[in-house]
């Protein structure tokens, strides 16, 4: 509840369950073909817009089957490598600024078999700060103050270049999270990267 006002399109253990059923069923690509449209019959059911059921899938690590795709490039797998710690839907975005095309069900296939999640060590200061919403002065205030745990990268970079980067570990972000909440504006946050960060199933799907 916010501002004393129920919270619209609210999601309940009832609802997961109903559209985890949803997509058990659905075959993809197929589903259409065939006349069969499971979520969106459920959001028309439950009066939510669909873009509420399809995020909640996500974070349920729930991805609907596409067509195949074709095989990655050593640049594309690049760029999955370097982001893989985010909503997929933000690395289909730094494929397409690259001129690449994946699906976003492409990309968490991809993510997960080639295990660039469990291999994940860390975040650097700028990515943080994405994740959070916020500049990266901010991450590094947090780092100064003995909020925020951070270790250095290791890059070998001057001084005149900017120092060598800040390395976040993902203990010491969720450790941060925990610790100091009022320091969050959770409306710039990541909801997706955050559900990951505290339940620990970003490597699962």
């Amino acid at each position: 509840m916010r501002g004393g006002k129920p919270e619209k399109f609210k999601i309940t253990p009832a609802i997961d369950a109903m559209i985890r059923k949803a997509y058990a069923e659905q075959v993809g690509m197929e589903s259409c073909t065939l006349g069969n449209h499971p979520v969106r019959d459920l959001a028309n059911r439950l009066g939510f817009p669909r873009w509420k059921i399809t995020r909640r899938a996500q974070v349920l690590g729930l991805i609907t089957k596409g067509k195949k795709e074709p095989d990655w490039s050593p640049e594309e797998l690049n760029i999955l490598e370097h982001q893989a710690h985010k909503n997929p839907e933000v690395i289909q975005k730094h494929l397409r600024r690259a001129g690449f095309h994946r699906s976003v069900y492409g990309i968490v296939v991809k993510r997960k078999r080639m295990r660039f999640l469990r291999n994940l060590k860390g975040q650097s200061a700028t990515d943080l700060a994405e994740c959070f919403g916020v500049d990266v002065k901010v991450i590094t205030r947090w780092i100064r103050l003995g909020y925020l745990k951070a270790g250095r990268r290791g890059t070998g970079r001057l001084e005149s270049q900017g120092g060598d980067m800040y390395w976040i570990k993902g203990k010491d972000i969720k450790e941060f999270v925990i610790n100091y909440l009022e320091e969050i504006d959770f409306r710039k946050v990541d909801k997706f990267w955050m559900v990951d960060l505290l339940t620990g199933k970003s490597a699962e799907y």
